[in-house]
């Protein structure tokens, strides 16, 4: 059975093998047709900077039937129509190679023929280092020749160029369902094996994608070790902890305008109701207050939920020092409410003439606790806490090697205010 077939990988080799990367990029190939396209664009672009006597068209000129895709096979190239030669490393190659007829006996990383125009051999090397110029030269089934035109420039591809253009898919939203699933897949399946491939190990070569950008957050939190790292639906990926008055600790980008972004550690201690009474407990104030003197933004984050789920974050009055004196105070007030016939109006009152909400609340909690018939809510004063770099304080810090420690160091400043410690 064909390998390409999603159901039949590679049962024999090693994890990290180069031929798992080539399988999994012609399935990629295979099912989402956009990553076709863009595959079939790095080589135009290619061709056009070299002068290539002839370029292949794009995907809608190439096939008047299905594109046949095969990869780890042992012969020699039959058909008809012009043979190119891709190489696909972790760096262009330091050479020109002419690409001509071989004798030898040549098992090809890939193969994937357009009848009845063109054909493409790809070749894949994890290090440019180990590239064999006669890896890239086809066998030409005897008889073909007059038939197969080979293209005698080598085209030389980095799997960072790959991985950065079709990201933008997923960027910009033009894939999406199973095919943005299998997208995403891959670039894991990269980031777990050849993370060495990826054009996102520094801010500074994320070239200001926000996917790469927020791949780049992601690795960080991987690197840290504080916790699993998890995507958190709705939300982002954070790392998530199983105790504290903080659980999720998210890094991510956030993109301004004109191609500028910026870098936002935050987390939201005391977002569940033990959580809150943790928090109130344990916090320092002084030492919590002072983090505003250090770069830290602090704001009230008082919101009402029920089974877990958030339903309504409140328009608080006071400032973040009136709000933790408040809680440090009546930290009995941290808890479930029952919603009997009168039940609303008490607390909303309560909370009202002690600033903690506004009027503006009034609607929306009455549609979520009474108007719904629920027969409970949980009151959560949580806190948002976070941090911001800037683009070229990012890079910066990136470059030198010491983002991910500036990112821990960060971290433990904020929650060891609150007695939360990791390190």
């Amino acid at each position: 059975m064909n390998h390409l077939n999603y159901f039949m990988p590679y049962g024999s080799k090693e994890e990290g093998n180069e031929d798992h990367l080539t399988r999994a990029f012609l399935v990629l190939l295979r099912f989402v047709p956009l990553a076709h396209v863009t595959f079939l664009d790095i080589i135009r672009e290619f061709q056009d900077r070299s002068e290539a006597d002839k370029i292949i068209p794009p995907l809608s000129g190439l096939i008047t039937e299905d594109a046949d895709f095969a990869t780890q096979v042992q012969t020699q190239i039959d058909g008809t129509g012009r043979l190119i030669s891709v190489i696909i490393s972790d760096e262009h190659m330091d050479r020109k190679v002419e690409v001509k007829r071989s004798e030898r006996k040549a098992r090809y990383d890939g193969v994937i023929t357009y009848r009845p125009n063109w054909i493409i051999v790809i070749e894949n090397k994890l290090s440019s280092g180990n590239i064999w110029d006669e890896q890239l030269n086809p066998s030409i089934k005897p008889g073909a020749e007059a038939e197969i035109v080979i293209d005698s420039k080598a085209i030389s591809i980095k799997w960072r160029d790959i991985i950065e253009k079709m990201s933008s898919l997923l960027e910009c939203e033009l894939i999406t369902g199973a095919e943005a699933k299998l997208m995403d897949d891959f670039f894991q399946h990269v980031d777990s094996k050849y993370p060495f491939l990826n054009p996102f190990t520094s801010f500074g070569i994320c070239k200001d994608n926000e996917y790469l950008l927020k791949r780049r957050c992601h690795a960080i939190m991987e690197v840290i070790k504080l916790g699993r790292v998890e995507y958190h639906r709705g939300w982002k990926s954070a790392i998530r902890l199983d105790s504290g008055s903080a659980r999720e600790i998210a890094l991510s980008p956030k993109m301004i305008s004109n191609g500028e972004w910026e870098v936002i550690l935050e987390m939201y201690p005391g977002d569940t109701i033990s959580q809150a009474r943790e928090l109130f407990d344990k916090i320092s104030k002084e030492d919590f207050l002072n983090l505003q003197h250090v770069g830290w933004n602090l704001q009230p984050c008082l919101h009402f939920s029920y089974i877990g789920t958030g339903l309504h974050g409140a328009s608080t009055c006071l400032s973040i020092k009136d709000y933790i004196e408040y809680w440090i105070t009546h930290k009995e007030e941290i808890k479930q409410y029952q919603l009997d016939d009168c039940g609303f109006m008490r607390i909303f009152n309560k909370l009202l003439s002690d600033n903690m909400i506004s009027k503006d609340d009034a609607a929306p909690l009455e549609k979520h606790f009474v108007q719904s018939k629920r027969e409970f809510l949980n009151l959560c004063p949580g806190i948002s806490v976070n941090f911001k770099w800037s683009m070229n304080d990012a890079i910066r810090l990136d470059k030198d090697g010491n983002f991910e420690k500036e990112v821990a160091n960060r971290i433990k400043q904020a929650c060891t205010t609150w007695q939360q410690r990791f390190f």
